[in-house]
């Protein structure tokens, strides 16, 4: 394993991501650790990405479309692009879990960017994203995400208007 290039911390959201692989690199590596009040991000998709998940400790609850699983220490799964998912630690301990995104450039800067908000302690008291912070990052980062709820295609208009720019 490469040795780690960054370490970032989210206290608010209970999260500690340690990047294993360098910025240039097509492959994104890294290492979360989750405390027992990490609730996850909201239901999202990578459009062109593919997302692995490797407990390490602990138990990871992990949501693949509409199944959730509990995935414990020694299991992994992969998440194909353009499927739904999300992730969550509601086992009461702490999780490790190394993921890797293909390609993740991309998603790198997104998390980047999310950890230098909460950094600027900018985020919700849960470690979560306001709105317009969200909607900057959309913009910044367009295809490093996509979330559940609002139609795909309507994403980017709804983006420029809650960071205040013209549609």
């Amino acid at each position: 394993m490469n040795r780690a290039v960054a370490v970032r911390f989210n206290p608010r959201a209970g999260q500690t991501m340690t990047f294993l692989s360098a910025p240039s690199e097509s492959v994104q590596r890294f290492r979360l650790e989750l405390e027992p009040v990490f609730h996850g991000p909201p239901l999202h998709r990578h459009p062109a990405a593919t997302e692995s998940f490797a407990v390490v400790a602990g138990s990871l609850a992990v949501r693949v479309e509409r199944q959730w699983r509990a995935l414990t220490a020694g299991e992994e799964v992969g998440i194909p692009p353009g499927t739904i998912h999300t992730y969550a630690n509601r086992s009461g301990a702490a999780v490790v879990v190394d993921v890797s995104i293909e390609p993740g450039r991309e998603m790198r800067g997104f998390f980047e960017a999310l950890h230098d908000l909460a950094d600027e302690e900018a985020l919700t008291p849960t470690g979560g994203l306001r709105p317009r912070q969200a909607a900057h990052l959309f913009l910044r980062y367009p295809g490093a995400m996509t979330v559940v709820g609002p139609p795909e295609s309507l994403q980017p208009v709804l983006w420029r208007l809650l960071a205040g720019r013209r549609a």
